[in-house]
């Protein structure tokens, strides 16, 4: 068997067929990376980590696949995480009544 991105080709006997790998869904990616920052203190110094995370919990994870070049880009379009330079972290909430 050879995998190319989100397809697969598959040999059985002197068959050949492709399959399509279905991708996990951006809202599970997202949970899984919130969760991830928060497992390690709210704050990660390398964001690399967090790529490393999910290539181990997803075989052939491809930021490309949910339209981002950069993993950076991709964090910093979770309403909930900053990226400042090679650092990712958890905003803080806000109490109700508190101004920005």
């Amino acid at each position: 068997d050879e995998e190319m991105d989100n397809f697969m080709l598959v040999q059985e006997d002197t068959n050949c067929y492709v399959e399509f790998k279905e991708l996990t869904s951006r809202e599970t990616i997202e949970e899984e990376v919130i969760h991830f920052v928060k497992k390690n203190g709210g704050s990660l110094d390398n964001l690399s980590a967090v790529t490393l995370e999910l290539k181990d919990k997803h075989s052939g994870f491809n930021i490309k696949d949910y339209g981002y070049s950069r993993m950076s880009s991709f964090l910093r379009s979770i309403r909930c995480l900053t990226v400042n330079g090679n650092t990712v972290r958890l905003k803080k909430r806000r109490e109700k009544g508190e101004r920005r």
